[in-house]
């Protein structure tokens, strides 16, 4: 898939974010997250926008996302790490809860979960890598300058996005740094993936899985159980559990050929 014009792909990433804002009221709607539906949440998705804008005027680089390869085989060969650490905390999740915290989810829950965290992956992999480092990329090849450094920027903005949550939640400073440093490790990942195979769907699904077990103990465990920023502790094992992504997308880079 090309996009040959800067309003085509605009059209796209504005298509994007409405289905990011949708997954925002459906989780109002279902689980009663009125912080989740604030005004400055819906903010938060204009200044990626801005940033297209500002990557395509810069560059003025043609796009082509790319849906290359078998989807499959790359999901399950080259994602199994972040299968290894999404899994890892959702054990380590389960284990710190009693029984009395939880709850079993009705089928439509996790329904609707996996509809948030697939509409999350997709505005969030359209805009930082199939928008924000395709351009960093193809500036970098076209200067004859390491694709590398594409990459890392794209990874960086991505982490950098995950800390706009503190404008809406500033009580939650440990768990939103926490947050932006591990995305940016995840960010290299999927980043070196989509750099290697081309397939926008692939990191799209990857990303949408991390976000599914990750986060699904927040749907088994009852209303005002999960509260507050998490410790420091807590903070530690996770980027001690994720942050390992980004020496193997750096190794991945490295040593595998490009499809």
């Amino acid at each position: 898939m090309k996009i040959k014009n800067f309003n085509q792909g605009f059209i796209i990433a504005v298509i994007g974010s409405l289905v990011g804002i949708g997954g925002l009221f459906i989780s109002y709607f279902i689980w009663g997250d009125a912080s989740e539906a604030k005004l400055t949440s819906l903010l938060s998705y204009i200044p990626p926008l801005i940033l297209i804008y500002l990557l395509y005027r810069v560059f003025q680089r043609d796009i082509d996302f790319g849906i290359n390869g078998n989807t499959a085989k790359i999901y399950f060969t080259k994602g199994w790490y972040l299968f290894v650490t999404s899994g890892i905390i959702l054990g380590l999740g389960l284990l710190s809860l009693k029984k009395e915290m939880m709850v079993v989810p009705k089928v439509s829950t996790v329904l609707i979960h996996l509809g948030i965290c697939l509409s999350t992956g997709l505005f969030e992999e359209l805009l930082c890598r199939g928008f924000s480092q395709n351009i960093l990329v193809e500036g970098a090849i076209r200067d004859r300058k390491d694709p590398w450094k594409g990459i890392f920027t794209a990874s960086l903005i991505f982490g950098l996005i995950h800390l706009i949550r503190l404008i809406n939640n500033p009580e939650l400073l440990i768990t939103t740094i926490t947050q932006g440093i591990y995305a940016f490790g995840i960010g290299l990942f999927l980043g070196v993936l989509y750099f290697k195979y081309k397939n926008l769907l692939v990191v799209i699904l990857l990303h949408a899985t991390f976000n599914f077990l990750g986060l699904f103990i927040g749907i088994i465990t009852k209303p005002g159980n999960i509260t507050g920023d998490i410790p420091i502790s807590s903070a530690i094992l996770q980027l001690v559990i994720i942050l390992p992504l980004a020496f193997i997308a750096r190794k991945m880079y490295i040593r595998d050929p490009i499809k």
